[in-house]
C-alpha cells in the first residue's frame, strides 16, 4: 500500500489547512481540508480519472516522497504519468499567506486537450469575487481562495457548479513541451 503524504499549515488563529494525499486505484488522489475547533471538514477534493484518460482532470500522480526543503519546510513531492505525457508536483506550505503553494508541470508528448487540477467542492460554495486569476470561495466549512500565481502566464481559475479548476495555458507549439501552473489555495480571515 502507498504511503499518505499531509501537510498542514496553521494561520493566526490556530486553523490549521491540511492537504492530504491517499491512493485510490491507480493514483494518488488529494483533498483539502480545514480544522478549526477541534472539529476536521474537508473543504475540496481532487476529481481523478482513470487509466484511460489521456489528459485527466487533475494530474495523474502514482509516487510520492516527502522531503525537507533548506530552509526547514516540508514539501510533497509527486509524479505520475498518463498516455505520452509526464507530470509533477510539488506542494508547499506557506505560514507567511496560511496556503498550499502547487508548483505542476507536465512534458507533453501530444498536442494536450486539457490541462490543469480540478476540485470538487464537498459542501455547496458560493463564488465571492471571481476573476481569471483568483476564486475567494465560501462553504459552510471555511471561506478560502484559489488563486493562480506567477508561474504561469495564462493560467485561470474556473468554475463549474461545484467544481474549481486551475487551467494551464495551452501552447501552440509541437510537441514535446512542458506547460507548467502554479496555485496557491488559503485560508482568509
Amino acid at each position: 500500500m502507498a504511503d499518505s503524504p499531509t501537510l498542514e499549515v496553521t494561520d493566526r488563529v490556530g486553523r490549521c489547512l491540511r492537504a492530504t494525499f491517499a491512493w485510490q486505484r491507480d493514483r494518488y488522489s488529494h483533498q483539502i481540508e480545514v480544522l478549526e475547533r477541534g472539529s476536521m471538514a474537508t473543504c475540496l477534493t481532487s476529481e481523478e480519472g482513470d487509466d484511460r484518460d489521456q489528459w485527466p482532470l487533475s494530474p495523474p500522480l502514482q509516487q510520492s516522497s516527502m522531503e525537507t526543503a533548506a530552509h526547514g519546510r516540508n514539501i510533497a513531492l509527486l509524479v505520475g504519468m498518463a498516455g505520452k505525457s509526464h507530470w509533477s508536483v510539488s506542494v508547499e506550505c506557506d505560514p507567511a499567506t496560511s496556503s498550499l503553494v502547487f508548483d505542476v508541470a507536465c512534458r507533453v508528448g501530444r498536442q494536450p486537450r486539457w490541462l490543469g487540477t480540478t476540485y470538487r467542492a464537498n459542501s455547496p460554495i458560493a463564488i465571492d469575487s471571481q476573476d481569471a486569476n483568483h476564486a475567494m470561495i465560501c462553504n459552510r466549512t471555511a471561506m478560502f481562495s484559489v488563486d493562480s500565481v506567477d508561474a504561469a502566464p495564462g493560467a485561470a481559475v474556473k468554475r463549474e457548479g461545484d467544481c474549481i479548476s486551475v487551467v494551464a495555458p495551452l501552447l501552440d507549439a509541437s510537441p514535446p513541451f512542458t506547460v507548467r501552473w502554479k496555485y496557491r489555495i488559503g485560508l482568509l480571515g
